[in-house]
């Protein structure tokens, strides 16, 4: 482990994000009773500006796109776009948070999205950007049928929409496979399910050893889950894979230098 640990010591952390599209059209007031998401918080001001900006990620593969049949990661994110002021602060818990799926005719879906854990809940000059996850189920999914939608958020006094889209699954390939498997691992591990994001990686992983993305990913969840001599063995396999497919890549994914780091720097006695 020692060897392993110092053949890559020198590796670098650095951090990216893709988002959904935003609608810029005029947003109308929901029904009542239309989120699909965590209720109680009280109607912002539909035609105040938003005290702050909201952005949204839908399964992080930049295709703002569900799958029908597979569950579905929404991160919505609000962070300021100006210097806030010193008494400037939102407190949005996961209360404060509500997620509406209108189709085209502009019906509200019968959804219901599962709040994972949120690390911060504050928006002040200490916080100046937060990030709550929703997770959509296989079974909910399974319930739309394909085409547009729009995403309707509303986040403490903040409200926006996105664009999003439902289509049916491609047909089954080595990388759908491992498409999926990897947004099953994500949905689980936002839920705190190590051990089914776990076992579902090992089960890809045993069709297809030398994918990059899925050993990445299963380096992620067993960080997550505290076992950090694990996620090293995986960032380093994949460290090892990608080298090994792109001879003459420049450096790997920002991914795994991520985890790398920070799993390093716990073995050797760093700060967590």
């Amino acid at each position: 482990m020692m060897r392993l640990v110092r053949s890559a010591c020198a590796l670098l952390v650095v951090a990216s994000l893709s988002g959904c599209s935003k609608d810029t059209s005029s947003l109308e007031p929901p029904e009542p009773g239309a989120s699909a998401g965590a209720g109680g918080a009280s109607e912002p001001n539909a035609g105040a500006p938003n005290p702050f900006v909201l952005s949204c990620a839908v399964n992080l593969d930049g295709r703002e796109t569900l799958r029908r049949g597979w569950p579905a990661v929404l991160r919505v994110s609000a962070a300021f776009d100006h210097e806030p002021e010193a008494g400037e602060r939102y407190t949005l818990d996961d209360d404060a948070l509500r997620l509406t799926v209108r189709d085209a005719s502009d019906k509200a879906q019968t959804l219901s999205f599962t709040g994972a854990a949120a690390s911060e809940t504050v928006l002040d000059a200490d916080h100046p950007a937060l990030e709550l996850v929703r997770v959509l189920s296989s079974d909910q999914t399974a319930e739309l049928t394909h085409g547009s939608y729009m995403l309707e958020v509303s986040f403490g006094p903040a409200r926006e929409r996105f664009e999003i889209g439902v289509e049916d699954p491609p047909p089954e390939s080595p990388q759908t496979n491992e498409s999926r498997a990897l947004l099953e691992a994500d949905a689980a591990l936002q839920l705190g399910q190590f051990e089914a994001a776990l076992d579902g990686l090992d089960v890809a992983l045993d069709d297809q050893p030398d994918s990059i993305v899925l050993l990445n990913q299963r380096a992620l969840v067993r960080e997550q889950a505290g076992d950090d001599e694990g996620a090293l063995l995986d960032a380093q396999a994949a460290l090892t894979a990608f080298y090994a497919q792109f001879p003459d890549a420049s450096e790997p994914p920002i991914t795994i230098l991520q985890v790398n780091g920070r799993v390093l720097n716990r073995l050797l006695g760093g700060t967590p």
